[in-house]
């Protein structure tokens, strides 16, 4: 039951502006005074935005205390609004309720039953009657219908969210791979592609980063190079060699590879190959110009030249 004396008021206010119209509220009421009683009175307004509006009318001077028998606030605009109720005493003010209505809802108290909610059909959707809890006022700061997701909720120890990829590595965790590769109970990475087991190629390997060769590719290339390997170590001679330069263990130079080069007119700045027989018979080169018979860029041939070169 509520009971409003000379000193105090019961006043009606919204949260935020309206939409397109204003809330009604009707008020049904009576005085006491003395022991008189007088019952079945009515007040009736319209809510004015976030200033506070009256919800009954001045007290008589000869009236003690008025007992409000009913109030009915209808939200009659198109969107939620938020309904403040409060009594103001020696100026200060008690909050009564809150309430957030959706369009076409009533906020309704009834002396003895407390306050509800109803819907636009007239069903009961909230209850703060008798020893119960009041109706909610709002929900992680959130009024009216309302919707919420993990972003609403924060995460707290062994609560924790995971994207959608992560869920996905989860899911496909077992005893047989790491959980980044799709469910298979031989090689994941083969499955995926991530190890490939195609045979070395310098054209086909180059700047791949993101495919590993098998242990088998790596193996079967060492072996190749393993056995070319081997085969120069244990090489002993030389392939048989032809041409100018001929032979196999120990290789000869032809002695008419000079002959079947192009003459030139030696000078005496040139250099001739000989074998130095007081130096175990290495060959060594010599200037022209140490050869006998050599006179005005002219070259006169020694026997012992013509000797040399087969001449």
């Amino acid at each position: 039951m509520l009971n409003i004396d000379k000193n105090t008021t019961l006043e009606i206010l919204l949260a935020g502006a309206i939409v397109t119209n204003q809330l009604s509220f009707v008020v049904a009421y009576g005085d006491r005074w003395n022991t008189a009683y007088t019952h079945g009175s009515f007040y009736a307004g319209k809510t004015q935005d976030t200033d506070a509006v009256s919800l009954l009318p001045n007290l008589k001077t000869n009236t003690d205390f008025r007992i409000i028998e009913d109030i009915n606030v209808i939200n009659e605009d198109t969107a939620d609004a938020t309904v403040i109720i409060r009594a103001k005493t020696d100026n200060e003010y008690y909050t009564v309720i809150i309430v957030t209505l959706s369009a076409g809802e009533t906020l309704q108290y009834t002396s003895g039953n407390g306050w509800k909610v109803l819907t636009a059909t007239g069903e009961i959707k909230t209850s703060a009657s008798g020893g119960g809890g009041g109706a909610v006022d709002s929900v992680n700061g959130q009024t009216g219908v309302v919707v919420l997701d993990t972003g609403d909720i924060s995460e707290v120890t062994d609560k924790k969210y995971v994207t959608d990829a992560q869920l996905t590595v989860i899911v496909n965790t077992s005893g047989t791979n790491t959980g980044d590769n799709a469910a298979n109970t031989t090689s994941n990475s083969y499955a995926d592609g991530k190890v490939s087991d195609t045979a070395y190629n310098a054209t086909s390997w180059d700047a791949v980063t993101g495919i590993a060769p098998s242990k088998n590719a790596v193996r079967d290339k060492i072996e190749a190079m393993d056995t070319a390997i081997a085969l120069n170590t244990a090489k002993v001679t030389n392939a048989t060699h032809t041409g100018e330069v001929t032979g196999a263990t120990a290789l000869t130079v032809d002695k008419t590879a000079i002959t079947n080069k192009t003459a030139v007119t030696l000078d005496g700045a040139d250099y001739v190959l000989f074998s130095d027989t007081s130096d175990s018979g290495n060959l060594k080169k010599g200037l022209v110009s140490d050869l006998g018979g050599f006179d005005d860029g002219d070259f006169v041939l020694v026997s012992s030249f013509k000797s040399l070169y087969n001449f």
